[in-house]
């Protein structure tokens, strides 16, 4: 484009314009280049291993969390792991609180547990927290330990098929 037709604003259709070279240069066949690899320290190696293993009962019980990490079971087995881990003392500390009546940190707990365990269940039992949560932030002492002795039995149960899904990565 000539320095003339840029300040009249016209434009000839035999000149090319930077729009439609960048569109064509986009436009390119993409099949024939090479697909990156990525290589990984001989470290990143030992810690991290290449395939975790999902049993089909596995896949089917955490359909809709793979759904949440694009399919990824190396990821998903990867959380569960640190779910495991992380995931029991959590709901001791809550049992801990709720029993002493220390109502805002079982709020609190309880709340950073929900975010735990979401990646793996959005529905029951995880959103049967939010009672308990809601009773403890009223301070309402009762409530809060009617709704941690309905929902607990659940979240153990949900953390062990969680330690299941861990340990198929190992």
């Amino acid at each position: 484009m000539s320095p003339d037709t840029a300040i009249s604003g016209r434009c000839s259709l035999a000149e090319p314009t930077v729009a439609s070279s960048r569109k064509s240069s986009l436009d390119r066949d993409t099949s024939e280049l090479p697909t990156p690899s990525y290589h990984r320290s001989a470290f990143a190696r030992s810690i991290i291993p290449t395939h975790f293993p999902m049993t089909e009962a596995q896949r089917k019980r955490f359909a809709a969390a793979l759904q949440r990490v694009a399919g990824d079971e190396d990821m998903l087995v990867m959380l569960a792991s640190i779910a495991a881990e992380d995931g029991p003392p959590m709901l001791k500390q809550v049992h801990t609180h709720v029993e002493s009546l220390e109502l805002g940190e079982a709020a609190r707990v309880g709340h950073a547990l929900k975010g735990l365990l979401s990646t793996f269940e959005s529905g029951p039992p995880v959103e049967e927290l939010q009672p308990m949560i809601d009773a403890a932030r009223k301070d309402d002492g009762n409530a809060t330990q009617i709704a941690h002795a309905s929902v607990s039995p659940k979240l153990e149960h949900l953390l062990g098929e969680i330690e299941e899904l861990a340990e198929s990565g190992k």
